[in-house]
């Protein structure tokens, strides 16, 4: 599928700098098979969004001087919504929220706020998996068809 651009793309992911190096370092730890799921994987996920979102995409619409990690979250989901399965997701911003920011500052949990854990938490990031690999697939130079192709390979897989 990328037989043409190789050249091109092998570049670009080996030219990568400091700014995307600990994002690619979440991703593939995130995508590594494990015999157990806990907070941390979740965090990883998270903060490599909030880390993409923040270093490559610095023009996101803001509402508040700095732009909320639930703005950044819509806003990613927005942009890779051209793949079907991004698109169709329901997953609520407001637990993920609430949740990177029990399990990351470990800020008491609010009587209002839903936080995930267990099979909940695993569930929430799935998709944002997904996200994060469009990110990567989207720096590096792959446009929205060659990702949609991918995801689509990727997803046949899961």
């Amino acid at each position: 599928m990328i037989k043409n651009s190789f050249e091109v793309l092998i570049r670009k992911w080996y030219s990568f700098d400091s700014q995307m190096a600990p994002i690619l370092k979440h991703l593939i730890a995130s995508i590594k098979d494990k015999n157990i799921f806990d907070t941390g994987d979740f965090l990883i996920v998270v903060q490599a969004l909030e880390g993409y979102a923040t270093r490559f995409r610095p023009d996101f619409p803001k509402k508040n001087k700095l732009i909320t990690l639930k703005e950044q979250l819509e806003s990613l989901w927005l942009e890779f919504s051209f793949v079907p399965f991004i698109r169709n997701l329901n997953i609520d911003l407001d637990i993920i929220v609430n949740s990177r920011h029990y399990y990351s500052h470990f800020f008491p949990k609010k009587a209002n706020a839903h936080v995930a854990d267990g099979i909940e938490l695993y569930q929430l990031t799935q998709p944002l998996k997904i996200i994060l690999i469009c990110c990567v697939l989207s720096e590096t130079g792959f446009d929205q068809q060659s990702i949609l192709n991918i995801m689509n390979a990727y997803k046949s897989r899961t």
